[in-house]
């Protein structure tokens, strides 16, 4: 695929083009130099424009992934020891209960976003239960030592499950226009072949400009 991999020197092999191309069109005079597709000078200049923003755009989206990436796993490590500590507390207040062996395995902050959310659900459902059995005497709502409540540990969760969604709409909008910009590459490389072709056939042999007709690096 037609990746430049140094946006600098890929827009300067274009201005390399257009110099030429300017120069063609002077020397053709009043008919300028246009290619089978319909491009002219103007518009590949304008392409050169539209080139350089699908970059940023690249770049800006790559930046926000990586963002909303480091933003998800603080969330889960921050939500982390509070499933240990739920664990902890239904272990140690709650033993030979039904509710002792139904706790969810604490995950690793490493593990996938479905294996986490799984485990913080089925931490919410289990909470859910052991407050609304009225043969649990625990104070309730129940409070684990940490301080953290059902409610605490829900608005946590909703926080992290935000984060997943940004990072997953940054990740299509930032393939999508790494699409965008690698479909304009090709379409430029195309067009830069071509004017190579159609300066030969507009100008006569022997023309100073032929000599001078810039290259392709890639």
């Amino acid at each position: 695929m037609p990746i430049a991999n140094d946006i600098k020197e890929y827009l300067a092999q274009m201005d390399t083009f257009i110099a030429h191309w300017t120069a063609v069109d002077a020397a053709l005079g009043a008919v300028p130099l246009t290619l089978p597709d319909g491009v002219g000078l103007a518009g590949f200049m304008g392409a050169k424009a539209t080139l350089t923003a699908a970059y940023l755009s690249v770049e800006e989206g790559d930046n926000r992934a990586q963002t909303s990436a480091a933003d998800c796993l603080r969330l889960k490590s921050e939500l982390l020891p509070r499933l240990a500590q739920f664990k902890a507390t239904v272990g140690g207040l709650l033993p030979g209960s039904r509710y002792a062996g139904a706790v969810a395995k604490t995950p690793s902050v490493r593990v996938s976003q479905g294996v986490f959310v799984k485990a913080v659900q089925d931490t919410l459902t289990l909470w859910a239960q052991i407050e609304a059995d009225s043969a649990v005497t625990l104070a309730k709502p129940l409070t684990l030592a940490d301080g953290t409540t059902k409610a605490s540990l829900e608005a946590g969760f909703l926080a992290l499950q935000s984060a997943y969604a940004s990072h997953a709409t940054g990740k299509a909008a930032v393939a999508q226009a790494r699409s965008e910009r690698n479909t304009q590459l090709k379409v430029l490389d195309a067009q830069m072949k071509q004017y190579r072709k159609t300066a030969q056939a507009r100008l006569p042999k022997g023309h100073p400009l032929l000599a001078n007709l810039p290259s392709i690096s890639r």
